[in-house]
């Protein structure tokens, strides 16, 4: 098979011929002679296209496969069957594009990375529906990942060159290259910038953009630690964009709701925060004193219930409620049929109303001997009446 993508990775169509087409797990898929599909490779995604023939009947391809490591035969995976023969190949140009963009940008960022740390990419994930991954073997805190993502785009604006090249096994022997895994046979090697003095040189598989420019933008958009290491989510050129837009309009969003300007949004917010935080802390003042009064002058024990009060309450007044019996204290937020509790005591076991619970009510949850919580399906009632005993 003639893979016209290694050379030609802006040719969206060509003539092929489908020399196969057979059933395997229950889908269908081709051979062709030759093609511009990029099968699922690298950790990237296999292009999706179409198969015309005859009169203008057309096949979708879902995606492709290799078959074996050589890496030399491809299947394609189809939504009918296709006769043997001639078809034209058209490729969806706008998301292998797009693919391009954002490996060529692994390749600048993650290349960067290795010149200024030494830190090799050993695991990398180019996924349609979300950030592109890679994973370095080496610590990075935020600042500096964000010194190389200024770097990057630096390599971006300079609108180096990007080639390929197939060395034979004895010059590749004494050239410097990046490479995530052994590769057995014929290697392909993707150089940034000049070939005297690169930015970057990798072994790759891919299509990639012709130049540096074309990437656009290069986002840096999480890291986490990973394996001894970072894992660093990217996005790169029209991706990036889209992604940057879609956030700054939640930003003016947000801005225009507090009536304050992009500037001064964090300061208002802060101060929303700070009346927030008082708020709780009075609100949950109140129902501590709520529920002493409710539970000092009722007959029953000293069991509060409440629809309303904010979860971040129930430990403060079940603290209060313990401090004024010697018994079971306990406080249920919720409605009949879905409450949360917490039940606790200075002196007694609350191990023992959390199995109490589960047997009688078939409550979810544990803990401590001073204190448990979890959530009951059940009504007041019948929780008041399997408590009333303790």
């Amino acid at each position: 098979m003639i893979k016209l993508y290694e050379k030609q990775s802006y040719l969206r169509e060509c003539e092929a011929v489908v020399t196969d087409c057979f059933t395997k797990d229950g889908s269908l898929y081709v051979r062709l002679d030759r093609t511009i599909l990029f099968p699922e490779e690298g950790g990237q995604y296999a292009d999706l296209g179409e198969l015309v023939y005859g009169d203008n009947n057309l096949v979708r391809v879902l995606g492709g496969e290799l078959t074996d490591k050589s890496g030399s035969d491809i299947i394609y995976r189809v939504d009918k069957e296709v006769p043997l023969g001639e078809v034209r190949c058209i490729l969806d140009w706008d998301l292998r594009y797009e693919r391009m963009q954002n490996h060529s940008g692994e390749h600048v960022l993650t290349g960067t990375i290795h010149n200024e740390f030494g830190y090799d990419n050993v695991g990398f994930h180019l996924s349609d529906d979300g950030p592109v991954t890679l994973d370095m073997n080496g610590v990075l805190t935020w600042e500096e990942v964000m010194e190389m993502e200024r770097k990057a785009n630096e390599i971006i604006y300079n609108n180096l060159p990007i080639t390929d090249s197939y060395p034979a096994s004895g010059e590749l022997a004494n050239m410097s290259y990046r490479s995530k895994i052994e590769i057995e046979g014929q290697v392909r090697l993707i150089t940034i910038g000049d070939k005297d003095n690169p930015v970057d040189v990798c072994a790759c598989c891919a299509p990639h953009v012709k130049t540096t420019g074309e990437i656009g933008i290069i986002k840096v958009i999480s890291m986490v630690n990973w394996k001894g290491g970072v894992r660093i989510s990217m996005l790169a050129g029209r991706r990036a964009l889209r992604y940057i837009n879609d956030r700054f309009d939640i930003i003016r969003n947000v801005t225009e709701r507090l009536t304050t300007s992009f500037d001064n949004a964090p300061g208002i917010i802060d101060g929303y925060k700070k009346e927030i935080g008082e708020s709780k802390a009075l609100i949950n003042k109140a129902y501590v004193s709520l529920a002493e009064a409710v539970c000092k002058f009722s007959d029953k024990p000293f069991i509060f219930f409440d629809s309303d009060c904010p979860l971040s309450a129930m430990k403060n007044i079940l603290s209060a409620l313990i401090n004024i019996t010697d018994g079971y204290a306990g406080v249920f937020v919720g409605e009949d049929g879905s409450y949360r509790y917490m039940i606790g005591s200075k002196y007694k076991d609350s191990r023992i109303v959390a199995s109490l619970l589960k047997e009688k009510l078939d409550a979810r949850g544990g803990g401590k001997i001073d204190s448990i919580q979890g959530q009951v399906a059940a009504c007041k009632d019948d929780i008041e009446k399997v408590l009333a005993g303790l």
